[in-house]
Protein backbone atom coordinates (compact mmCIF):
# COMPACT_ATOMS: atom_id res chain seq x y z
CA UNK A 1 0.00 0.00 0.00
CA UNK A 2 1.32 3.40 -0.94
CA UNK A 3 1.28 6.29 1.49
CA UNK A 4 -0.51 9.35 0.15
CA UNK A 5 -0.80 12.81 1.61
CA UNK A 6 -4.32 14.22 2.03
CA UNK A 7 -3.76 16.46 -1.01
CA UNK A 8 -2.67 13.45 -3.08
CA UNK A 9 -5.76 11.55 -1.94
CA UNK A 10 -7.97 14.46 -3.02
CA UNK A 11 -6.34 14.25 -6.44
CA UNK A 12 -6.94 10.47 -6.58
CA UNK A 13 -10.56 11.02 -5.55
CA UNK A 14 -11.07 13.21 -8.61
CA UNK A 15 -11.24 9.93 -10.59
CA UNK A 16 -14.43 9.03 -8.70
CA UNK A 17 -17.75 10.56 -9.70
CA UNK A 18 -20.80 10.90 -7.49
CA UNK A 19 -23.23 8.04 -8.00
CA UNK A 20 -23.35 4.29 -7.59
CA UNK A 21 -23.79 1.00 -9.40
CA UNK A 22 -26.25 -1.66 -8.28
CA UNK A 23 -25.42 -5.37 -8.34
CA UNK A 24 -26.61 -5.60 -11.97
CA UNK A 25 -24.23 -2.83 -13.08
CA UNK A 26 -26.90 -0.13 -13.51
CA UNK A 27 -25.57 3.35 -12.69
CA UNK A 28 -27.57 5.80 -10.55
CA UNK A 29 -26.52 9.43 -10.24
CA UNK A 30 -27.95 9.71 -6.71
CA UNK A 31 -29.62 7.76 -3.95
CA UNK A 32 -33.38 8.30 -3.85
CA UNK A 33 -36.53 6.67 -2.53
CA UNK A 34 -36.97 5.19 -6.03
CA UNK A 35 -33.69 3.25 -6.01
CA UNK A 36 -32.47 2.97 -2.42
CA UNK A 37 -33.69 -0.64 -2.11
CA UNK A 38 -30.95 -1.62 -4.60
CA UNK A 39 -28.09 0.18 -2.82
CA UNK A 40 -25.37 -1.68 -0.92
CA UNK A 41 -22.21 -0.16 0.53
CA UNK A 42 -19.28 -1.25 -1.62
CA UNK A 43 -15.72 -1.88 -0.56
CA UNK A 44 -13.15 0.80 -1.43
CA UNK A 45 -11.46 -1.27 -4.15
CA UNK A 46 -14.81 -1.67 -5.96
CA UNK A 47 -15.38 2.09 -5.79
CA UNK A 48 -11.89 2.79 -7.12
CA UNK A 49 -12.38 0.27 -9.96
CA UNK A 50 -15.90 1.44 -10.89
CA UNK A 51 -14.98 5.11 -10.34
CA UNK A 52 -18.31 5.96 -8.71
CA UNK A 53 -19.67 6.21 -5.20
CA UNK A 54 -22.02 8.26 -3.06
CA UNK A 55 -20.61 10.06 -0.03
CA UNK A 56 -20.89 6.91 2.12
CA UNK A 57 -18.73 4.99 -0.36
CA UNK A 58 -16.29 7.82 -1.00
CA UNK A 59 -15.59 8.24 2.71
CA UNK A 60 -14.52 4.60 2.85
CA UNK A 61 -12.13 5.15 -0.08
CA UNK A 62 -10.71 8.19 1.72
CA UNK A 63 -10.34 6.13 4.92
CA UNK A 64 -8.62 3.38 2.88
CA UNK A 65 -6.09 5.78 1.36
CA UNK A 66 -5.40 7.73 4.56
CA UNK A 67 -5.45 4.95 7.14
CA UNK A 68 -1.67 4.44 7.14
CA UNK A 69 -1.07 7.95 8.44
CA UNK A 70 -1.11 9.17 12.01
CA UNK A 71 -3.96 11.60 11.29
CA UNK A 72 -6.55 10.81 13.98
CA UNK A 73 -9.20 10.09 11.32
CA UNK A 74 -12.86 10.35 12.22
CA UNK A 75 -15.77 9.68 9.91
CA UNK A 76 -18.96 11.61 10.51
CA UNK A 77 -22.58 10.83 9.65
CA UNK A 78 -24.99 13.77 9.73
CA UNK A 79 -28.68 13.48 8.94
CA UNK A 80 -31.94 15.35 9.17
CA UNK A 81 -34.73 13.23 10.59
CA UNK A 82 -37.84 14.25 8.67
CA UNK A 83 -39.50 10.84 8.64
CA UNK A 84 -39.63 10.86 4.84
CA UNK A 85 -36.18 10.88 3.23
CA UNK A 86 -33.94 11.57 6.24
CA UNK A 87 -31.34 13.41 4.14
CA UNK A 88 -27.79 12.54 5.14
CA UNK A 89 -24.17 13.24 4.48
CA UNK A 90 -20.98 11.50 5.53
CA UNK A 91 -17.52 13.00 5.52
CA UNK A 92 -14.03 12.39 6.81
CA UNK A 93 -12.13 14.55 9.25
CA UNK A 94 -8.60 14.31 10.54
CA UNK A 95 -6.40 16.10 13.03
CA UNK A 96 -2.78 17.16 12.73
CA UNK A 97 -1.44 18.79 15.88
CA UNK A 98 -4.02 21.29 17.10
CA UNK A 99 -5.70 21.69 13.70
CA UNK A 100 -8.77 19.86 12.41
CA UNK A 101 -9.50 19.20 8.74
CA UNK A 102 -12.70 18.55 6.80
CA UNK A 103 -11.80 16.34 3.83
CA UNK A 104 -14.65 16.62 1.33
CA UNK A 105 -14.85 15.15 -2.14
CA UNK A 106 -18.38 13.81 -2.70
CA UNK A 107 -20.15 17.11 -2.08
CA UNK A 108 -18.84 18.89 -5.16
CA UNK A 109 -19.92 22.37 -4.08
CA UNK A 110 -17.62 22.11 -1.05
CA UNK A 111 -14.93 19.76 -2.39
CA UNK A 112 -11.53 20.37 -0.88
CA UNK A 113 -9.69 20.30 2.42
CA UNK A 114 -10.64 22.93 4.99
CA UNK A 115 -8.76 23.70 8.19
CA UNK A 116 -10.32 24.59 11.57
CA UNK A 117 -8.99 25.41 15.02
CA UNK A 118 -11.59 23.23 16.76
CA UNK A 119 -13.57 20.12 15.85
CA UNK A 120 -16.74 21.85 17.03
CA UNK A 121 -16.16 24.68 14.52
CA UNK A 122 -15.68 22.14 11.73
CA UNK A 123 -18.92 20.35 12.62
CA UNK A 124 -20.86 23.60 12.91
CA UNK A 125 -19.63 24.70 9.49
CA UNK A 126 -20.70 21.42 7.87
CA UNK A 127 -24.03 21.59 9.72
CA UNK A 128 -24.62 25.12 8.41
CA UNK A 129 -23.88 24.07 4.83
CA UNK A 130 -25.90 20.86 5.16
CA UNK A 131 -29.00 22.56 6.59
CA UNK A 132 -28.80 25.37 4.01
CA UNK A 133 -29.20 22.72 1.31
CA UNK A 134 -32.10 20.85 2.89
CA UNK A 135 -35.41 20.93 1.06
CA UNK A 136 -37.72 20.66 4.06
CA UNK A 137 -40.67 22.62 5.34
CA UNK A 138 -40.64 23.70 8.98
CA UNK A 139 -36.94 23.09 9.64
CA UNK A 140 -36.24 22.23 13.28
CA UNK A 141 -32.72 22.17 14.67
CA UNK A 142 -33.45 19.26 17.01
CA UNK A 143 -33.96 17.02 13.97
CA UNK A 144 -30.29 17.27 12.99
CA UNK A 145 -28.29 14.30 14.26
CA UNK A 146 -24.58 13.70 14.09
CA UNK A 147 -22.46 10.62 14.86
CA UNK A 148 -18.81 9.71 14.61
CA UNK A 149 -18.80 6.17 13.28
CA UNK A 150 -16.26 3.38 12.83
CA UNK A 151 -15.51 1.52 9.61
CA UNK A 152 -18.68 -0.27 8.48
CA UNK A 153 -18.74 -3.70 6.90
CA UNK A 154 -19.41 -3.75 3.18
CA UNK A 155 -22.79 -4.64 1.67
CA UNK A 156 -24.86 -2.71 4.23
CA UNK A 157 -28.15 -1.52 2.75
CA UNK A 158 -29.49 1.98 3.47
CA UNK A 159 -31.38 1.11 6.67
CA UNK A 160 -28.46 -0.97 7.97
CA UNK A 161 -26.01 1.83 7.25
CA UNK A 162 -28.14 4.38 9.16
CA UNK A 163 -28.46 2.00 12.11
CA UNK A 164 -24.73 1.23 12.07
CA UNK A 165 -23.82 4.92 12.11
CA UNK A 166 -26.29 5.64 14.91
CA UNK A 167 -24.40 3.16 17.08
CA UNK A 168 -21.38 5.46 16.91
CA UNK A 169 -20.51 8.36 19.19
CA UNK A 170 -23.37 10.88 19.26
CA UNK A 171 -22.22 14.46 18.78
CA UNK A 172 -24.30 17.36 20.04
CA UNK A 173 -24.34 20.17 17.51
Amino acid sequence: MNFYTPKEVMYLMDNIKYGWYDDEGVFYSNLSSNNCSKYKLKNPKDIITRRAGICWDQVEVERFYLSNHDLNIKTVFMYYEDGINDESHTFLTYQIGNKFYWFEHAWEEYAGIRQYNEMSSLLQDVKYKFTANLMVDNYRDEKIHCYIYKKPRESLNVAEFYEFCKQGEKVDL
